[in-house]
């Protein structure tokens, strides 16, 4: 037999293949089962059956193990219609992953089987059931592995936008286990990496997905934009109660009567929601959570302004330095104070205020240099236009 060292993947622990009965009386494998627990487990197991043997009767049997398509070891067996091998210490102390192709031959029959063994067995995380909204907690983990954990931290990750973020980190102590205490505004989906050398952009290994339950006890808006423009549609998020809170959630506009109405209602999914709305002017509005086998909520009110749209046009291409008219087709009545503003990096600054009425839809500035200019004004907002200066 001979052995060479090979490369690498995560924690697959056993691998079976069913065989057709034979159609001769040559022997055949009619089944194979391989195994390589993960953690401080170097060995690889072979468990194989043998159909079309005479009572008492033997077949030679090849076993050969493979990582990264290099053959690290070979043997030679007779086998009677069960067969139970280990192949010992055939994985590499140096590598903390592998991917493990076992083949085993009976007669003129090759059959294989795939492993994926990772020197460290990763238990899945220990969570409450359920905790407040930006209480501390405790989540244990641990790692069973013949490694030094010395060289490797933990660290309690959550799922954003198909991202990992950290949310704690922490030390094993000689046994493999480690604490976090996270704290959270709502629930999250987690997981603990383990990290060498405290690089956890590319941890070595991660615990399976797990819920980090917590409890949001008022109806929360999330997420929801300060300002929408006419003919668009908006969009607002909430949340309450827990992951296993369902019911219904609605988005309703308080009428000038001062009548609540009702405009959208989506299913209340593990506590959030997501409502959509095109509005028509500027309103106060709310979140009604209607929890399953619970009483009625409500989110506090906020506003959302509604922008008209203005139609700005300026030449597209001017000198340096020469003064330009903008020109608005509205007309605003009564007179409104407006602002020509100018993109300066991400924000937009005011260049210029004047006064937009019955009469007046035009204004004038210097353009030094190209750029991109639009128009506001209370409950108004015009078209970017840009401007290249040569």
């Amino acid at each position: 037999m001979w052995r060479s060292v090979a490369s690498v993947t995560l924690a697959a622990v056993a691998a079976t293949v069913m065989v057709a009965a034979p159609s001769s009386a040559e022997p055949v494998a009619s089944q194979l089962t391989c195994a390589a627990p993960s953690g401080p487990n170097y060995d690889v197991t072979v468990d194989l059956a043998v159909e079309g043997l005479a009572d008492g009767a033997t077949t030679p049997v090849q076993i050969q193990i493979r990582r990264s398509g290099d053959v690290d070891y070979f043997d030679e067996v007779n086998a009677g219609e069960a067969l139970h091998y280990v192949a010992e210490d055939v994985i590499s102390h140096a590598q903390i992953t592998d991917v493990i192709v076992v083949s085993v031959t009976v007669g003129a029959q090759v059959q294989t089987c795939r492993l994926n063994w990772s020197a460290l067995a990763i238990a899945p995380l220990t969570l409450p059931d359920v905790v407040a909204s930006g209480q501390q907690a405790t989540v244990s983990g641990h790692v069973d592995t013949a490694l030094n954990l010395g060289a490797y931290t933990a660290e309690l990750q959550y799922k954003s936008s198909g991202d990992w973020i950290k949310l704690g980190s922490g030390a094993f102590d000689s046994e493999g286990n480690v604490e976090f205490s996270p704290a959270a505004s709502r629930w999250k989906t987690v997981r603990m990496a383990i990290c060498k050398d405290s690089d956890c952009a590319r941890p070595v290994g991660a615990s399976a997905e797990a819920i980090f339950n917590v409890s949001v006890p008022k109806a929360t808006i999330t997420s929801k934009p300060t300002s929408v423009l006419q003919g668009n549609s908006f969009s607002v998020s909430v949340a309450y109660g827990e992951y296993r809170t369902t019911g219904t959630a609605s988005l309703q506009y308080k009428k000038s009567t001062g009548v609540w109405t009702t405009v959208s209602t989506q299913p209340l999914s593990h506590g959030r929601a997501t409502m959509a709305f095109k509005p028509w002017a500027t309103t106060p509005y709310r979140v009604v959570i209607t929890p399953t086998g619970g009483a009625t909520v409500y989110s506090s009110t906020f506003s959302v302004t509604y922008l008209k749209r203005l139609t700005l046009s300026a030449p597209k291409s001017v000198k340096k330095n020469t003064t330009v008219t903008f020109t608005l087709t509205q007309r605003l009545a009564p007179p409104y104070y407006a602002y020509l503003e100018r993109l300066s990096g991400s924000k937009w600054v005011r260049v210029k205020t004047f006064v937009v009425g019955n009469t007046v839809q035009k204004t004038t500035l210097k353009v030094p240099s190209s750029g991109k200019y639009r128009v506001t004004a209370s409950g108004y907002i015009s078209n970017t236009v840009a401007i290249t200066a040569k």
